[in-house]
């Protein structure tokens, strides 16, 4: 569908009502010292307000289809104030002309009639001459009820005011009541056509009595000698202008409250210009019971409302005549009907004969389909979707039916729990249809493994899983082992050969356990041993692992508490420049000792952390930590870069660059003083996102280094493009006593690093003898047990001290 180009600004013309609405609001509270500036800007203000509101509605008239007359006419009228108040301004603040009434009375007066033909052009059902009269009549009793009601308080003063200017006061009234008169008459004719009230009929009422209020205010406040541009009159025109536009961009199928209900509420159109007959009538009796004399206001008002209730019984008597002739030519026609309809009913029962001998057939042809699809949604339901094997639904079912037959016939039952290793780094670097295609051929190689009776199953994702009747341990083990042996064979994808391999846990019924539950558990159990063990194995389990298993459960919630708690501390370890001298550097390190005292090894809770999900809170307590540290250094005037490891887990966190930043913002760190660390092998995953990241991180101003560098995989061509400040060259790269290899290989990393232009710095340097080693092939930035171990800030300070004292030669030398 073609778009037109301007279908945006309706929406910026109603924004637009909106905002010179609150415009208006700030000047009438908060008013100018001048007067002057007062009067004109309320006035542009306004006249503002109602044009970008003629806009609106005259833009959204389209939307509201056989309504959109009806909004143009309307949209016509807010134009036509608009212009009224432009000569009005004129008047009043250039020619300083009294202003009403005026040559700005038309516009203003034909706006009216715009507002009243508006309402007349809202589709309705089709009405005859005599119910147009009746809702005509209805407006009338309740116009009049409204002025008896109120003119005691506010029309002697406009009377008094223009007592000599019948034309002043008649077009003085005649906004007041045109305003009541097409608010009547809009909710009289939705009433009675019996739609739902929705937000747009109410934002529409609402804009009418605003302008009602607006106005009889004017009219008020004029006869008093005190209307001028600003006073708070004004801002019911243009909040009844912003209504009357906000209703405009609402669609009419949105009810808010619906007239009809258990109360029958259209009886009430019926009652209420009866009702509105006690206006005049009540104080007429009380004047009467009291013996004063009444007044003639009341007097007349009741005459008039009592000539229109008149009037409207007659229209009424009229209707239901019509409607009483309409029912009997409509009985007449609908005898005619039920005859007509009574010999094709005849003809119809034949025919139904017929068709149901046809429809048993069918019912029969319909009921072998659903079967048919029944079995297939079935299959559908307990198997997965991509490998075609069981899935966990239908696994479970058949364990536990399994573990009932073996425990009936006193047979054992085995139980395969595996989980390929490398899988991810697959999908990652592969993308998710070749992972795909692994894990089918996986499935293909589980099954040929097995025989028929046996069951194989995806758990879910990588983890698969197999059911082996009657099975002893032995036989457990040549299957166990024969599935290890299928997947550490290569898989062929488009060409590719890829390696994944599968950590293996193996359980028997009864003597692992007693129930399904308990078997998976288990046999889960021995399968993360077999990735502990290094992987691509097979694991039987022992009860030693489940108790590995509630300690590992144990750390993980002492470690959330200690995240909590900030149980941690940050030892640095001094990076020295042997060449110059110079402190380039601390590396942060974290440390985890319990509140019992027991010191956790890194290893051992940073790897629980990212699989737990901790990882990201607690880097990010590290990255604020050491950046505040190195804020105090710099403002001590010892500026130190400080160099913070970042976790694959919390780099690939969607918030993680944007922690930087602010870390940096609070803490008062400059950028150039901070370096963070990514493994090489983070670098493979998801390359675009990660040289993304990477760039955003850098246009921030920190240092990005590439920790133990080597070690991984990484394409040379991914090096040359991302934004890498260091490479630290790993310690297993390191020479060792009587291995020339490691050398070449040393001396290759280094100039690879070199021809990259990037910084240098080994790690793990341990004895004088590498120092010399790596300082010979052009690498002077190390760090090590050579120079430091990781120590307290205190003692870093103090070590800081003695090793500027011992420069140039340095230690070691």
């Amino acid at each position: 569908m073609r778009r037109s180009t301007h279908a945006g600004w309706p929406s910026w013309a109603l924004i637009g009502a909106l905002v010179t609405l609150f415009v208006h609001l700030q000047v009438v509270l908060y008013p100018p010292v001048d007067a002057a500036a007062q009067q004109w800007t309320a006035s542009l203000i306004y006249v503002l307000t109602f044009l970008l509101a003629g806009l609106a509605c005259l833009r959204n008239a389209p939307r509201h289809g056989q309504d959109a007359p009806a909004w143009r006419t309307l949209a016509w009228g807010l134009l036509a104030f608009a212009l009224g108040q432009v000569i009005y301004t004129h008047l009043l603040l250039v020619r300083h002309l009294t202003p009403f009434p005026s040559l700005a009375d038309a516009p203003f007066l034909t706006a009216l009639a715009l507002y009243a033909a508006s309402i007349s052009r809202f589709r309705s059902p089709p009405m005859s001459p005599l119910e147009r009269a009746r809702i005509g009549i209805d407006v009338g009793l309740i116009v009049t009820a409204t002025c008896v009601a109120l003119a005691p308080r506010v029309l002697p003063d406009v009377l008094s005011a223009y007592a000599g200017q019948p034309a002043a006061l008649l077009i003085g009234l005649a906004y007041p009541l045109g305003d009541l008169v097409v608010l009547s008459a809009f909710l009289l004719s939705t009433v009675r056509r019996g739609v739902p009230f929705s937000a747009r009929e109410l934002l529409l009422a609402g804009g009418f009595l605003c302008l009602i209020v607006a106005d009889q205010a004017f009219l008020n406040l004029s006869a008093a000698g005190r209307y001028a541009p600003g006073v708070w009159a004004d801002l019911f025109w243009s909040l009844g202008a912003a209504l009357l536009a906000g209703a405009s961009a609402l669609r009419p199928d949105l009810p808010v409250w619906r007239v009809r209900s258990r109360l029958n509420l259209p009886l009430l159109p019926t009652f209420l210009p009866y009702l509105a007959l006690l206006v005049p009538f009540t104080p007429l009796l009380g004047a009467v019971r009291l013996g004063r004399a009444p007044d003639p206001l009341h007097v007349w008002g009741a005459t008039l409302m009592t000539a229109l209730v008149v009037g409207r019984q007659v229209v009424a008597f009229q209707v239901i005549a019509a409607l009483g002739a309409q029912l009997r030519g409509l009985s007449a026609q609908l005898e005619a009907r039920v005859q007509e309809r009574t010999t094709q009913l005849t003809a119809a029962n034949r025919a139904l004969a017929d068709l149901a001998d046809q429809l048993d057939v069918k019912v029969q042809e319909r009921t072998a389909e659903l079967e048919s699809s029944r079995a297939q949604l079935l299959h559908q339901a307990q198997h997965d979707a991509l490998t075609g094997l069981p899935n966990r639904a239908l696994f479970l079912n058949h364990l536990q039916r399994a573990v009932a037959l073996a425990a009936r016939d006193g047979r054992s039952l085995g139980v395969l729990f595996a989980d390929l290793d490398g899988f991810k780094a697959v999908n990652d670097t592969f993308g998710h249809a070749t992972g795909d295609e692994v894990l089918r051929q996986v499935a293909v190689r589980l099954e040929a493994c097995v025989e028929s009776g046996d069951l194989v199953a995806r758990l879910s994702g990588d983890e698969f899983t197999v059911i082996l009747p009657g099975m002893t341990a032995a036989e457990l083990d040549r299957v166990g082992r024969r599935l290890v042996r299928a997947l550490e064979r290569p898989f062929l994808v488009d060409g590719q050969r890829l390696s994944v391999s599968g950590s293996v846990g193996a359980v028997l019924y009864p003597q692992d356990g007693a129930d399904a539950d308990t078997l998976i558990r288990h046999a889960d159990a021995a399968m993360y041993r077999a990735k502990a063990d290094g992987r691509n194995c097979l694991r039987f389990y022992d009860p030693v692992m489940e108790r590995e298993l509630h300690g590992r459960q144990a750390l993980l919630q002492a470690l959330k508490q200690a995240v909590h708690d900030e149980q941690f501390t940050l030892v640095y370890q001094p990076q020295v420049n042997v060449q110059t001298g110079a402190l380039e550097g601390a590396e942060a390190l974290l440390r985890w000792t319990r509140t019992d005292g027991q010191v956790i090894a890194p290893a051992t809770f940073i790897t629980l952390a990212e699989q737990s999900g901790v990882m990201v809170p607690l880097g990010r307590w590290v990255l604020r930590d050491a950046c505040e540290q190195a804020a105090r250094w710099h403002r001590a005037g010892r500026g130190l870069r400080v160099a913070v490891n970042v976790s694959a887990v919390q780099f690939q966190d969607a918030g993680f660059v944007q922690s930087v930043r602010a870390t940096l913002c609070e803490t008062g760190l400059p950028a150039a003083l901070l370096e963070l660390e990514v493994t090489e092998s983070l670098l493979m995953q998801d390359v675009p996102r990660v040289q993304a990241v990477l760039r955003e991180l850098k246009a921030l101003g920190v240092r990005l280094a590439i920790d133990d560098f080597g070690t991984g995989y990484s394409s040379l061509s991914y090096l040359q493009v991302l934004p890498i400040d260091t490479l630290k060259i790993d310690r297993s790269f390191l020479p060792r006593p009587g291995e020339e290899a490691s050398q070449a290989v040393l001396r290759a990393v280094v100039g690879l690093g070199q021809a990259l232009h990037m910084q240098l710095v080994a790690e793990g340097v341990e004895t004088g003898e590498q120092r010399r080693a790596v300082q010979a092939l052009g690498c002077v930035v190390m760090q090590g047990f050579h120079f430091a171990r990781p120590m307290p800030v205190t003692a870093l300070e103090a070590w800081r001290d003695a090793w500027a004292g011992e420069q140039p030669g340095g230690p070691g030398a």
